[in-house]
């Protein structure tokens, strides 16, 4: 039971333990960058299996079609643009925050995304991480 004081729990925060598989912060945030873009072109195959069906729809509409019809394949083709709708807004967000991230925490000199090194390996702290050690000459942040 994690510290527990008389009759209190107290719980500390989970933590990751360290593993060599894990990406860098580099890594990282190119497969985020990556996942995005994946998803954007799949989000492209849907609009155009829309518009597909529309023009489909369209070439074998006859005077004599109903106007259910209509209407119920107009809501049908509305409600798949609103949730690539959706999706798209949800895409922006993770690209703004992806990018806030970005800012964040590399240089702002940086003429390639390779040449970037975390920001926090200028500060001096104790904190040093494997992307860390990629830009010092030890190993140790500086």
């Amino acid at each position: 039971m994690p510290n527990a004081r008389k009759g209190i729990i107290i719980l500390s925060m989970p933590e990751i333990p360290p593993q060599h598989h894990r990406p860098n912060i580099c890594q990282t945030t190119i497969d985020l960058l990556e996942s995005i873009a994946l998803e954007e072109m799949a989000l492209s195959h849907v609009l155009n299996a829309e518009a597909e069906k529309i023009q489909y729809f369209i070439g074998h509409l006859s005077p004599c079609t109903p106007t259910e019809v209509l209407s119920d394949f107009n809501i049908i083709i509305n409600e798949t643009l609103e949730t690539v709708i959706m999706k798209e807004w949800l895409l922006l967000r993770k690209l703004e925050k992806v990018t806030r991230f970005y800012t964040k925490h590399f240089s702002s000199n940086c003429q390639s995304f390779s040449d970037c090194k975390p920001n926090h390996c200028d500060t001096g702290s104790n904190y040093c991480e494997t992307s860390c050690q990629m830009y010092t000459k030890k190993g140790n942040c500086r």
